[in-house]
């Protein structure tokens, strides 16, 4: 028991240490900042306001940088569990639902994105305000 109080304040502290948890004003600095860089048409900014995401256009570049932008999301390795797990609030005991999650199949890495997006969404691990 102590041990298992130890990692996880251990585990709090190095997350802490390495992830800040990002509120609504930067995902939203996230989202714009993505829209202009990936000049997203319109149509597709509606759809995402309405909670819509097809897997086609810039939709998964998109995903996956609001994901980087945020921090939650590198190039190299997929999803920062530990951030991500920080970002949702949901602990530890969600850890193998989120990492089931992850499909780091292929080298695309906007369709690495977009697929632990939607598999977020169907099981309810997205951050709040996504």
């Amino acid at each position: 028991m102590k041990f298992l109080i130890f990692f996880v304040l251990i585990t709090v502290v190095s997350v802490s240490a390495g992830y800040d948890v990002k509120n609504k004003e930067d995902l939203d600095r996230a989202r714009k900042e993505c829209i202009q860089e990936l000049k997203v048409p319109g149509g597709l900014v509606d759809e995402y306001r309405k909670k819509i995401y097809k897997f086609e256009g810039v939709t998964p570049c998109y995903i996956k940088c609001v994901f980087s932008r945020l921090g939650l999301f590198d190039d190299a390795i997929g999803f920062q569990t530990n951030y991500y797990l920080a970002q949702i609030g949901k602990g530890e005991g969600v850890r193998d639902g989120v990492t089931g999650c992850f499909d780091n199949s292929g080298t695309d890495t906007c369709a690495w994105a977009y697929k632990g997006f939607v598999c977020f969404f169907k099981n309810g691990f997205l951050p709040d305000g996504f």
